[in-house]
């Protein structure tokens, strides 16, 4: 245990290369995978994420609280007497929720549909048979072998083994 009472944290290990052992490793070590997410939501979550965020902003929430006035000043005047019908806060404030909501929706949209381009991209890597095979960006795991193209895009975050430039010709690039 450490100082603080807690256990020790125990080194992350990561088999590298075409052995088929070191697959089944690292899938057991439960590493995240390769794809890209930058989206802010999901079907499921849409809705009420979406309405919080919208409720964020100090003037949705001054409109709501003034039409839940309004209402209780026209159903219960023995409370307060409100001259306006709560409907004409409401109107406006669901409008303009609408449109902000259906906006944020298209640009997720945009998102996601970019993040699905980028993780279907193609890369080579070094299959467990040893030959050079094709697999999509997000298909990638932790300890695969990598083969990357002169000035091509590198599809995960990775450490350079070898490359074909001379030393120090690169310029600090591989």
């Amino acid at each position: 245990k450490s100082r603080g009472g807690a256990a020790a944290e125990v080194p992350r290990q990561c088999s590298v290369g075409v052995d088929t052992d070191a697959t089944a490793f690292n899938t057991a070590q439960r590493f995240p995978n390769n794809a890209i997410r930058t989206t802010k939501y999901t079907v499921l979550t849409f809705l009420p994420r979406s309405l919080f965020e919208q409720f964020r902003r100090l003037a949705n929430v001054y409109f709501l609280v003034v039409a839940i006035l309004m209402q209780v000043g026209t159903s219960y005047r023995q409370v307060f007497d409100s001259p306006l019908s709560p409907y004409s806060t409401l109107g406006p404030l669901a409008l303009v929720l609408g449109i902000t909501m259906v906006k944020e929706g298209l640009e997720d949209l945009k998102r996601f549909r970019s993040d699905r381009a980028v993780n279907r991209r193609s890369s080579q890597f070094l299959s467990p048979a040893g030959r050079v095979e094709s697999c999509r960006w997000d298909d990638i795991a932790v300890g695969s072998l990598v083969r990357v193209e002169n000035r091509g895009e590198v599809p995960a975050d990775m450490v350079v083994l070898w490359s074909s430039e001379a030393k120090g010709s690169a310029g600090g690039t591989c």
